[in-house]
């Protein structure tokens, strides 16, 4: 507050200036002193917005496809069915529905099946394979900030994974794995976010139906232009998996998060930064999912997920909440060259005790989101996906919901 006369402050004495200005520093730095900072709503709305973005992120991945492996399960007398279901529920790669068989001559379809047979029995019988997925995707987004004022942007994604198994023993198969994700906004550039994660995993067959599952996982999220939403995410899984009818499957699993951030304080109890302490994030995840094959042509899933996240924030405990998510999807292949697929998830995240904007109510947040893809076939390798997607949140904090639609083109290669 500026006195009313600011001429008084020169014709104080000199030695009663400089200790009402050493009096000013002293009670500015004890804040620091304390190791805190003011509470900062603009910077706390912005860390809720950055992890609503990298969970919608990590729920994007899981319609990528997998760098699936031949020499994971043990060796069979006779070939997997065409479409049966492999790894999380997607199929083996190179062996979806095959075209009707009307038009091609019997001697020319039995030629193919023939050499099909005998490539998969060539690659049961190694004991290593290599496996690489690269996709590039361009996208244009109505709210890729996810806020209630809306602007569009548009972005580049450029994925590459390569996966290499090798099997100990006939029921016991051992995979390591790279991942790298760019991803680029032309305009929202502190969403532009740049992820390396290596994996390694075990895969027990019990026997030829069941499966035991063990891999970890490390995951180092950079956001390029935000380090203080950077993160490095460290998880384990473990699933038990089970195939049945020849063309169904269930497993289930859980999983364990541990996120650090980079450079993020944590909050105290009084909604203030803690500067030198950075946030830490915990999640327990159970995991259930169902899935087949219909006919030869369709494919449908349900995945449940049920969480419980825990922060090391003071405050509210305001990152701390419980998340159940249900989600269906389906695919159909059309033709030798088309496909289609679509999904629609639910998900329901209770916070314990973090209270909305504009009332001492807990914040409980609704999420769905619409997804439908239509997919072409270039050649056996190379897949061209056209996919929208809409994510609607609706929140009772207003300042929490939001909308946002993505068009997306991704070219896919696996080889």
């Amino acid at each position: 507050m500026k006195p009313k006369n600011p001429a008084l402050i020169h014709q104080m004495p000199r030695v009663v200036r400089f200790g009402v200005a050493g009096l000013g520093l002293f009670l500015g730095a004890i804040p620091a002193a304390l190791g805190k900072s003011s509470p900062n709503p603009d910077q706390t709305n912005q860390d809720r917005r950055r992890d609503t973005h990298l969970e919608q992120r990590l729920e994007r991945s899981q319609d990528r496809p997998e760098t699936l492996t031949t020499i994971s399960a043990p060796p069979l007398s006779g070939t997997q069915p065409a479409g049966t279901p492999s790894g999380q529920g997607g199929f083996t790669a190179g062996a979806q529905p095959e075209a009707p068989e009307a038009a091609i001559p019997e001697e020319i379809v039995a030629a193919i099946r023939l050499r099909a047979e005998q490539e998969l029995t060539r690659r049961r019988a190694r004991r290593w394979d290599l496996n690489t997925l690269a996709v590039w995707t361009v996208a244009d987004e109505t709210n890729p900030n996810l806020s209630k004022a809306h602007k569009s942007a548009f972005s580049t994604e450029e994925y590459l994974s390569s996966t290499f198994s090798y099997r100990l023993t006939p029921q016991l198969t051992w995979q390591a794995g790279y991942n790298l994700d760019a991803l680029n906004y032309n305009e929202f550039t502190d969403l532009s976010m740049l992820t390396n994660s290596l994996t390694t995993k075990l895969i027990w067959w019990l026997t030829n139906p069941l499966r035991v599952e063990a891999h970890y996982t490390f995951d180092d999220n950079e956001y390029s232009y935000d380090r203080g939403s950077s993160t490095w995410d460290q998880t384990v899984h473990l699933r038990v998996r089970h195939s049945f009818l020849q063309h169904y499957y269930h497993y289930a699993g859980w999983s364990y998060l541990n996120r650090q951030y980079k450079d993020q304080p944590t909050l105290d109890g009084n909604d203030n930064r803690i500067l030198g302490k950075y946030r830490k994030d915990q999640r327990h995840t159970g995991i259930y999912e169902i899935g087949g094959t219909l006919g030869e042509h369709t494919m449908l899933r349900v995945r449940q997920e049920f969480y419980f996240h825990k922060s090391n924030a003071a405050f509210q405990d305001f990152y701390d909440a419980q998340d159940y998510k249900v989600r269906l999807s389906g695919s159909h292949t059309w033709s030798e060259h088309w496909s289609s697929s679509g999904s629609f998830t639910y998900e329901l995240k209770r916070y314990e005790q973090r209270d909305v904007s504009d009332r001492a109510v807990a914040e409980r947040d609704n999420v769905k989101t619409y997804q439908i893809g239509l997919t072409y076939r270039l050649s056996p390798e190379v897949d061209l996906t056209y996919t929208w997607r809409y994510v609607h949140q609706y929140s009772n904090d207003a300042t929490q919901k939001f909308g946002d639609v993505t068009n997306s083109f991704a070219l896919t290669a696996a080889f």
